[in-house]
């Protein structure tokens, strides 16, 4: 049912490459040229595609034309030509048309027209493979590929229809390892490990979602004969779980939901401490050999820049900080992962589509073919989702995760219906065909926005913040002079607590534990396994609470409760049993907080992790106060390991969740001064001071950070420049004493738990300069 057309490209220095077929099905002639491509033109028109013309469209500066091309005010209409791509493509279908104009010319457009022609006769679906070795070229969004139909003007995308599939590979790679065979990929249960992190110093994600929409398309009624999937859900574990369980368990599938980012070593994935619930990385390198040596074939990262992209694209870079790259070179038979940053509700919709076409038996890439026209069909194509998944796949492997009867009859359907529409799809049809149309026609990428979506819109993402503005030398010469702002304002995640149905919370422990198994009452007897570990939130932590029993204090239920008149061990008993009541809980951590009880504190919180009625911003806050106390503390009770990055991140989440707060923001400049991050500290406080006009406590205190800041920096220089930011801290210190003079005085931060001894006595020694 398919054929290949591998095609690699070497780049030979400068801006020439040579472009040759290998493997070719017989009968397909052998093609070779030699190229120039201007592919610093090319990057820079994708920077813009995938940035600013997308910004201008959602902003109502542009719209879409009848040919899917941003028009703005200034666009001369008479230059729109349905056939014509111009020299500066202006939208990512213009761009895509230009790569395969690039890619297949002379006698590579004859090979690949003679190897359409074969697969068409003998009723094969055309597999396209490009390999690479440079950088540059990986970062371009090589999914966007597409042509024009000279005949009927209709878009014929490589990447989205049925004809053709689309991978990448590595060619830079020698001796790449032997892929499983036909005949290697046993007659057997496909294991899937499904591994959802969200560390509490991290942006929540709706991973149990994920997780109960992998568990809806599972639970489908597919091919007569299909050996059963076996899911485990493994939810936030530490590195040693996630070892421990994939030594154990032989999975074929890794699927990771949570958070990545570039990294020196193959990037990084963010598990969760076990301890502390606060993100424990992973290096890429490092997670790539564990998946190597315990045989997984497909690796699936529902996560942000795990691959190659035009986002994370930096001159005079490798190819060697993201994941995907990462465990390609160990090996890994298929790696899938996001280019860049989606939405929650999207990498849902993500994950459905994926299951429901691999479920029906289809290879990986043409699974995610089927994905990318689902997105379009939800989306529209002038969104960017559908191009940001990023398939990498060892050119001799065939895409079958498992030894079943292939989907014969629902491949050959689809080859042979022409303009079926996703709105039509009976939930019969869509089970046996999974979500197709054979021919991407104009109209299928322009969405119509009248229609109702059977897919929830996508929660729109942060707007980037772009470099954050330099120590600002505008606040240095004058307070009240007008500054730029450094962060925007960031609407926090909703907390969604509810479980989904099916999914089975156990507590967590040795990974020989963590799985537990019962049946799916399917037509495929399809078995799964279900393993959630903890809470969200410091899972660990009830192991460790404080064992107090039942006091025989009569505890009062009114808020008006004076806490000081009751004993530490019974306010923890009192927030054991008043859960639900956050204001209450709030009030204790804080008073044992106030007492220096850390044990109690902790415990506290960890019950606090249990409501549903719980105010993040307050929560991380009061976590980030813990931390920070340990730490000031330096004491051997610091068994969670917290760090001054643990606790800059807890209260930069805090202001993140509510940023009418800045007494959240100035805890976090504290954060940073502490780790002589003395410029973000500056940063951190100047903001403060613009939100803090109306509180005059608040603004002293800022003053006064400030001018720590400008009096550690003086000591590094000499001379006039010393003199002059010593002039200058001096100021905001006479401000600081002006706005609130008692306040800052010694005796009054030696009681506020937010500066330590060191920063009192840099205070004490700035007073003493004139």
């Amino acid at each position: 049912m398919f054929q290949d057309f591998q095609l690699s490209i070497t780049h030979l220095g400068e801006d020439r490459y040579l472009l040759r077929t290998e493997n070719m099905a017989a009968g397909v002639p052998v093609a070779e040229e030699q190229v120039q491509w201007d592919v610093e033109h090319w990057l820079t028109t994708a920077q813009n595609l995938m940035s600013d013309p997308l910004s201008r469209l959602l902003q109502g500066t542009g719209r879409l034309s009848a040919q899917n091309r941003l028009v703005t005010p200034d666009t001369d209409l008479a230059s729109l030509s349905m056939t014509e791509v111009p020299a500066v493509a202006t939208t990512l279908m213009e761009f895509g048309q230009q790569l395969h104009q690039a890619l297949f010319f002379g006698s590579l457009r004859d090979s690949w027209s003679k190897a359409q022609a074969i697969a068409h006769n003998q009723n094969r679906i055309l597999r396209l493979r490009l390999g690479f070795k440079e950088t540059r070229l990986f970062s371009l969004p090589w999914e966007v590929i597409n042509s024009i139909d000279t005949t009927d003007g209709e878009i014929e995308s490589l990447t989205t229809g049925i004809e053709t599939s689309f991978s990448r590979y590595n060619s830079k790679i020698q001796g790449l390892p032997d892929s499983p065979s036909m005949d290697d990929v046993a007659e057997q249960t496909l294991k899937i490990l499904m591994v959802l992190a969200s560390p509490a110093d991290q942006d929540r994600l709706e991973l149990r979602q994920e997780a109960a929409h992998l568990q809806s398309e599972l639970d489908k009624e597919t091919v007569p004969g299909t050996p059963p999937l076996e899911v485990t859900i493994l939810d936030n574990p530490g590195r040693q779980e996630l070892t421990e369980i994939l030594e154990q368990g032989q999975y074929q599938v890794f699927h990771y939901a949570g958070h990545s980012n570039l990294g020196n070593s193959g990037g990084d994935i963010y598990l969760v401490n076990r301890e502390t619930g606060l993100t424990e990385s992973v290096a890429g390198d490092d997670l790539a050999g564990l998946l190597a040596n315990n045989g997984v074939q497909f690796a699936l990262f529902n996560s942000c820049h795990g691959a190659d992209g035009i986002a994370n694209y930096q001159a005079e870079s490798t190819t060697e900080n993201n994941l995907a790259q990462a465990l390609v070179r160990r090996g890994i038979p298929a790696v899938l992962a996001m280019s860049a940053q989606i939405p929650d509700q999207v990498a849902l919709t993500f994950t459905r589509l994926l299951y429901r076409n691999l479920h029906q038996g289809y290879p990986i890439d043409f699974s995610l073919g089927r994905v990318r026209q689902g997105l379009i069909s939800a989306y529209g194509s002038h969104q960017l989702y559908w191009a940001l998944p990023v398939l990498y796949m060892n050119p001799t492997f065939h895409g079958l995760l498992q030894h079943r009867p292939l989907n014969r009859e629902g491949l050959a359907e689809l080859m042979h219906i022409s303009d079926f529409e996703l709105a039509t799809l009976s939930p019969e049809d869509e089970a046996r065909l999974a979500i197709a149309d054979l021919t991407v026609s104009d109209s299928d990428f322009l969405a119509d926005e009248s229609d109702e979506s059977l897919f929830a819109p996508p929660n729109q993402l942060p707007s980037d913040t772009g470099e954050e503005t330099a120590f600002i030398k505008n606040i240095l010469a004058e307070i009240s002079s007008d500054i730029q702002d450094i962060k925007e304002d960031k609407q926090p995640q909703p907390h969604t607590p509810n479980q989904p149905k099916g999914l089975v919370i156990a507590p967590r422990g040795q990974a020989t534990q963590f799985v537990r198994r019962y049946p799916w009452q399917v037509a495929l007897g399809l078995t799964a396994a279900i393993a959630l570990g903890g809470s969200l939130l410091w899972q660990n932590l009830q192991q460790r609470s404080l064992q107090v029993p039942l006091q025989t204090t009569s505890i009062p239920r009114s808020e008006n409760v004076e806490l000081a008149n009751f004993s530490n061990e019974t306010l923890l008993e009192l927030a054991r049993q008043r859960q639900g009541d956050w204001s209450l809980l709030y009030r204790i951590t804080t008073h044992l907080l106030d007492q220096q009880a850390l044990p109690q504190a902790r415990s506290v919180l960890y019950e606090i992790a249990n409501t549903d009625s719980v105010d993040f911003a307050q929560y991380n806050f009061l976590r980030g106060r813990y931390a920070w106390q340990l730490i000031l503390k330096d004491s051997l009770d610091n068994a969670d390991g917290a760090s001054l990055d643990d606790v800059r991140r807890f209260w930069s989440t805090a202001y993140d969740n509510d940023p009418q707060q800045p007494y959240y923001l100035h805890a976090a400049g504290f954060a940073d001064y502490a780790a002589a991050k003395y410029d973000a500290a500056a940063q951190t406080w100047t903001e403060v001071i613009n939100q803090s006009t109306s509180d005059p406590p608040l603004l002293a205190q800022a003053y006064a950070g400030l001018a720590l800041t400008l009096y550690q920096n003086a000591q590094t220089q000499s001379g006039e420049a010393q003199q002059n930011l010593e002039g200058k801290a001096v100021k905001l210190r006479d401000s600081a004493y002006s706005t609130d003079p008692e306040g800052v005085s010694i005796e009054a931060l030696s009681q506020n738990w937010l500066w330590s001894e060191t920063a009192i006595a840099t205070w004490q020694d700035l007073g003493k300069l004139d």
